[in-house]
């Protein structure tokens, strides 16, 4: 298993299965599990750094977060069919 898709399985273990599919059939997903996979290299030679990278950090983490909740969304939108994924408001 490549290290970037380990990094999603990590975040998502219990979804396994759904990240392989997604890997194989959808190329945006792809293209974010790279860039998370990027983001925590990133974020974890950053925070080698200590106090002079800790406002470059902040931004990573943000991103991080960013990448967490798209991979997320993706991964329901698979599981529930588009349909579901994203209900109208009222």
């Amino acid at each position: 298993m490549s290290g970037r898709i380990a990094d999603v399985v990590a975040l998502f273990p219990n979804q396994e299965d759904r990240i392989r599919v997604l890997i194989a059939q959808d190329r945006r997903f792809r293209e974010i599990c790279g860039d998370y996979g990027d983001c925590l290299a990133s974020l974890e030679r950053l925070q080698a750094q200590g106090a002079s990278a800790i406002e470059r950090c902040t931004q990573y983490r943000e991103l991080q977060m960013e990448l967490e909740q798209e991979l997320g969304a993706m991964l329901e939108r698979m599981r529930t069919g588009p349909s579901q994924a994203r209900q109208p408001e009222s």
